[in-house]
């Protein structure tokens, strides 16, 4: 049961992955300084996606990389807690 946890968390880490790619790109496509800080602030990104990003699906996207890489933690480690118990 513990490895399906993690298969599912490793997903939802996938996911928020393709998500921090597409608003990357996209904050580099804005302007390259923007790009840059992304890449290396996720919360400037978080800001990004919210208040600047106007491609379609945007809330979906934002929502995606921030609930996807929580959801994806919190999965993986109690996937792993319950394989070691």
């Amino acid at each position: 049961m513990g490895a399906l946890v993690m298969v599912l968390g490793g997903g939802c880490m996938i996911v928020a992955l393709v998500c921090w790619v597409i608003l990357l790109v996209a904050a580099f496509r804005d302007a390259v300084w923007k790009g840059i800080v992304g890449f290396f602030c996720g919360l400037y990104l978080l800001y990004f996606g919210f208040a600047e990003y106007d491609g379609e699906n945007k809330v979906l996207i934002t929502l995606g990389m921030l609930l996807g890489g929580i959801l994806g933690r919190v999965l993986l480690m109690v996937g792993s807690s319950m394989m070691h118990s």
